[in-house]
Parts: structure tokens; C-alpha cells; sequence
């Protein structure tokens, strides 16, 4: 991907679809906050061309521990950043012992629990339930090798009042009390969080 299109400088959040067997079949690309270097590589119908043949061309795709399952598409769906333009290493997609959190109120102290946290604390801002606007807010962030949770930013947008309100509270979560471990040795991995928000 780094080497794709040396234009192509955002990092990009797509979800893949895949059939029983781990096969990808779909991709889909979250659409970044207006205004932003990604929103702009987004609809860029070369570099989607390239990523989606890209992608499909994965071996299959096994399960990885710590990803939270979403049930609108018919089997899995993992979430894949593709770093486009970035000469830093990426951080990993999933480790093999999740980070454990310390969550105000909640005694899931696992990546599940800071999702719930987050979907129980979120306001839904007036206007937007004024105008019934609803939607899936995409949240991206890293939990370091420390256990600190950096780089909070929306990846999949709905509006900007939702999208601020998710970061708030997503800024209020505690760093890890045990980092993310891949054999034996603490590693940095991100998560994108999925919050809905459904105007009743």
C-alpha cells in the first residue's frame, strides 16, 4: 500500500466481508470526517480500484481475538487500516492477549467493555435528535506498548456533532493496566469502534 501511489498520503479504514471459508468478498471503505486528507483519498476511484484488488488477493482471512463482531453482513467483518503514505511501522491489527482495561463502572474489563462504556456514556446532541439524523460513528484509536491510548480520531463519520461527541468520550477512557502482548513482548495495536446512534 505504501508503495501504491506516492500522492496517496492518509491513512484509509476499510472493512472486509468475508464468505465461510475466510475468502474476502466485499470491501468496504469508512467514510472519514469531511475536510480530511482521507475523506479526500476516499473518493479517489483509482486508489479504491487499487486497494479493493489488493485486498481481495489476501489469503483467507483467519479470526483474530479482540475484534468486535458487528451482524449487518452476513459472516465476518474484520477492520483494516492501510496506512497510505506513512513511513512509520504500523501498528497491529489484533495481538494475541488483549489489553486489560481499567473502565469506569464496568466489570468487562476487555476491549467489549470500553465499547460498552463508551455506547452507555455517548449523549446523542439535541440537534442531531432533533433532525433524526442517525448513522455508525467509527472510532480509531491505538493502545500503545504501554498501555496508552493515543491517536483517538473518527475514521467513519455521521456528522460532526456525533463525531465530536464519540471522541469525547472515547478521550475519558484510562489507559490500559496491561498493554496488548504478542509472544510474550508488549506491542502496539489499534481498534475501530463501531457507535450507533438511533433516533427512537
Amino acid at each position: 500500500m505504501r508503495a501504491a501511489n506516492p500522492a496517496w498520503t492518509a491513512p484509509v479504514v476499510v472493512q472486509l466481508q468475508s464468505d465461510a471459508n475466510g475468502a474476502v468478498q466485499k470491501v468496504r471503505f469508512l467514510q472519514p470526517p469531511q475536510g480530511t486528507p482521507a475523506a479526500k483519498l476516499v473518493r479517489n476511484a483509482e486508489m479504491r480500484k487499487y486497494a479493493t484488488n489488493a485486498l481481495s488477493k489476501l489469503a483467507h482471512w483467519q479470526e483474530s481475538p479482540g475484534v468486535i463482531r458487528l451482524s449487518s453482513w452476513e459472516y465476518d467483518i474484520e477492520t483494516l487500516l492501510l496506512p497510505f503514505g506513512s513511513t512509520e511501522p504500523a501498528p497491529l491489527a489484533y495481538s494475541e492477549q488483549e489489553p486489560v482495561f481499567t473502565v469506569p463502572g464496568m466489570s468487562n474489563k476487555t476491549l467489549s467493555g470500553v465499547h460498552q462504556y463508551i455506547q452507555r456514556t455517548v449523549r446523542y446532541p439535541a440537534e442531531d435528535l432533533r433532525a433524526r439524523l442517525e448513522g455508525t460513528v467509527y472510532a480509531y484509536f491505538e493502545v500503545s506498548e504501554t498501555g496508552a491510548i493515543e491517536h483517538q480520531q473518527i475514521v467513519g463519520s455521521v456528522s460532526p456533532t456525533l463525531d465530536a461527541e464519540v471522541l469525547r468520550v472515547l478521550r475519558q477512557v484510562p489507559a490500559a493496566r496491561t498493554p496488548p502482548m504478542q509472544q510474550g513482548r508488549p506491542v502496539r495495536v489499534y481498534y475501530v469502534l463501531p457507535f450507533t446512534f438511533r433516533a427512537v
